[in-house]
This record gives C-alpha cells, structure tokens and sequence, in this order.
C-alpha cells in the first residue's frame, strides 16, 4: 500500500489514505488513519475487498465491523439485482472478524514502519507515534 492522498479535517486534523489497487479504479486494501491537529492517531479505517471493513479508535477499540456480502448473494432477488448486482455489507460480525481484516490490510504493505505503527496503536493505544520523526517513512 502506498499514501495515496491526504485530506484535511474539522479542527485542522488530516487523514492519511493508504491503498492498493487490483486494477484501475478498484481498490484492493485501504487503511485511512485520522489525526487530529496535534498529530495524534484519533481513528482507524481498514478495508478488504475480499473480507470487509472495520473502524478502530482508541476510547472503543474496534468497532462495525462487517463482512461483505457475496455475489451470489447479490444477485438474488429481482430482475434488476440479477442485471446490475450491488455487494454491500452484511450485518455485523463478531470481533475476531476484525483481526481478518486488518492482518488482511496490513498484508498489503511491505513498509516495515506502517505495520509497526498501527500494531503500536492497536496493541497498546500508542497513538503518538505519527508526532514523531519516524513518521516522516510512513507518508512518502
């Protein structure tokens, strides 16, 4: 995964957006991790395609946590879901789904400082990490 774009927040915080692609135009993995305006991680969003998506902030750890639906699934129901299929999310999954989809995210990065400062964040809520000089490695 590479830091595809930035984008500013309320009370000058900013997003980091992290994601690969399969193809043009269909994300593969996506990791959006908010600061807030002293830099402090105040959010975390993964995405797998395959798999779901999941939130993280630091007060409620994990949480909606859900899997996607399947095509097949998709495509039940009238003629019109047949034709024009829309995956959407299934209700939500139990918390161990969670840890899936982020070992799933996180597969996607071979940079050895993203995956270490979100296991910081996620294991013991070190959300200062992005204050600091290593933080420069994980927006290039």
């Amino acid at each position: 995964m590479k830091l595809t774009r930035t984008a500013a927040r309320v009370q000058g915080g900013r997003e980091l957006i992290f994601e690969e692609f399969q193809r043009p135009e269909f994300i593969r993995r996506a990791l959006i991790v908010e600061l807030d305006a002293r830099s402090a991680v105040i959010g975390l969003y993964f995405n797998s395609t395959p798999l779901g998506t999941v939130a993280w902030t630091p007060e409620s750890g994990f949480i909606n946590c859900r899997s996607w639906e399947s095509e097949d699934a998709a495509m039940t129901g009238s003629f019109l879901q047949r034709m024009f299929p829309a995956v959407l999310h299934n209700g939500a999954e139990r918390p161990e789904f969670a840890a899936r989809i982020v070992t799933d995210v996180l597969a996607g990065d071979a940079r050895a400082p993203l995956r270490v400062a979100i296991d910081e964040c996620l294991a013991r809520g070190a959300t200062e990490f992005f204050k600091t000089a290593n933080a420069r490695d994980l927006t290039r």
